[in-house]
């Protein structure tokens, strides 16, 4: 028996909204399982009611509302989309406080995940390594990956009045604008670096061992692209599974930071995990062969 569900969501407002903030608040809920799934969810209807006498009958169903034990190198097959976190009716509340979470960082974060979606969408149709180099930017704007060692913006004020008071003394004339411009470049961390305290926040998924190898891979195919060089027969199947463990990294690190309550157990079915898994093998696969 197979049996095959179509999404509905209804949102209900406290107070009569604009029509664009009706869509907008639609789009955010688009946005948000999107993300958990890993795919573009289309939106095929959208209805407006004024009263709650207009509302519709109940869901007979909340949302997949079965728990499957963990099975050692079980199937991916069986893992659908819309598997997803706190997917029970006592966890309704949790969910919405962590919506509500995730709605708030959407400013800060706005350039990571329209970078990300846009991967995720056309992770469904082709994998490029140009899906590494917009991964790469994505983790590049999250400012949140900034290591505790790096100076602070009123150490770098001090350092640029030390420069400027230095330069005029030996009667070099530096413009203070150009001194802040470089010395703010000691508040930027690498990539390499932002990827290691990437790894670092999924690592309840990822191991230490996979992280470095997962960087590595990373680092050698967005040289690549930078480059312009072609890839090698035993580069190009790296490309794929590499991109999927990113994606799928970028989206738990954002998720996990939003207060979704991830575990490696007994959530067993979240989609981001499971891909991130099954990349991470197919690399070792890959590594194996060559």
């Amino acid at each position: 028996i197979r049996h095959s569900y179509q999404p509905a969501a209804r949102i209900i407002f406290g107070e009569p909204q604009s029509i664009d903030d009706a869509l907008y608040a639609i789009w955010s809920w688009k946005r948000f399982f999107s993300q958990i799934a890993m795919v573009d969810l289309p939106v095929t209807a959208i209805a407006f009611y004024g009263t709650e006498e207009s509302f519709g009958g109940e869901a007979s169903v909340y949302l997949p509302n079965m728990k499957l034990d963990s099975e050692p190198g079980g199937d991916i097959n069986r893992i659908h989309h819309g598997d997803i976190p706190l997917n029970f009716w006592e966890d309704r509340n949790c969910l919405k406080d962590s919506l509500l979470n995730w709605l708030s960082k959407d400013t800060s974060r706005q350039q990571f995940r329209c970078l990300v979606s846009w991967v995720l969408k056309k992770m469904e149709q082709r994998f490029s390594l140009d899906d590494i180099v917009t991964l790469c930017s994505a983790i590049e704007a999250l400012e949140e990956l900034t290591p505790q060692a790096l100076p602070s913006k009123e150490e770098i004020k001090v350092l640029v009045a030390g420069a400027v008071g230095a330069g005029e003394l030996a009667g070099i004339d530096i413009e203070r604008d150009r001194i802040q411009g470089i010395l703010n470049l000691l508040r930027t961390p690498s990539l390499p670096i932002k990827l290691k305290l990437l790894m670092e926040r999924v690592s309840a998924f990822v191991s230490e061992e996979d992280g470095k190898m997962l960087i590595g891979i990373i680092l050698k195919l967005r040289k690549i692209a930078a480059h312009g060089h072609p890839l090698h027969e035993e580069t190009m199947p790296l490309v794929a599974p590499a991109t999927q463990a990113l994606a799928g990294i970028c989206v738990l690190f954002d998720l996990l930071d939003c207060g979704i309550p991830l575990e490696a157990h007994p959530h067993t079915l979240i989609c981001p995990a499971q891909r991130i898994k099954a990349a991470l093998a197919a690399i070792q696969k890959t590594n194996s062969m060559t």
